[in-house]
């Protein structure tokens, strides 16, 4: 898949749901295509515009592998930062961390670990674990 059929490889859902990006992950759960470009900052750009120059594009949902546009925004580094600090997470940390109602409801669906992993911005092997309650034991 090349051009702009590459840039779109997310599966729209609800508007105002998140749409996941379908192709390769980066280490750090970002949408990735070709060799280094973010599917999301194509996914903002393909949705909402030009992303202006030096800036760089966040989620208000908090969900990296999201290409749905109402969920992205333009923001400095200082923005990032600021909006990293705000939901929680350091910059060291690779996979976001989940809320007790999201480990519910990833127990509860029934699709694959894969599918589910790309909607929560985790490894399969994540999920898989979760399922089997290896790990977040406590919650209930």
């Amino acid at each position: 898949m090349t051009g702009h059929a590459a840039r779109q490889n997310y599966l729209r859902l609800g508007p105002d749901e998140c749409w996941p990006w379908l192709g390769r992950l980066d280490s750090d759960g970002y949408g990735m295509f070709g060799q280094s470009e973010k599917a999301h900052r194509a996914a903002y750009e393909d949705q909402v515009g030009p992303i202006p120059r030096g800036l760089f594009v966040l989620h208000r949902c908090d969900n990296r592998p999201c290409c749905n546009g109402a969920h992205l925004f333009p923001g400095t580094q200082q923005d990032n930062l600021a909006d990293m600090r705000a939901k929680g997470r350091q910059a060291t940390l690779i996979h976001a961390k989940l809320t007790p109602e999201q480990v519910r409801k990833i127990r509860a669906d029934p699709r694959s670990s894969y599918e589910l992993g790309h909607c929560y911005g985790l490894d399969r092997r994540n999920i898989s674990r979760l399922k089997k309650r290896l790990t977040y034991r406590s919650v209930v």
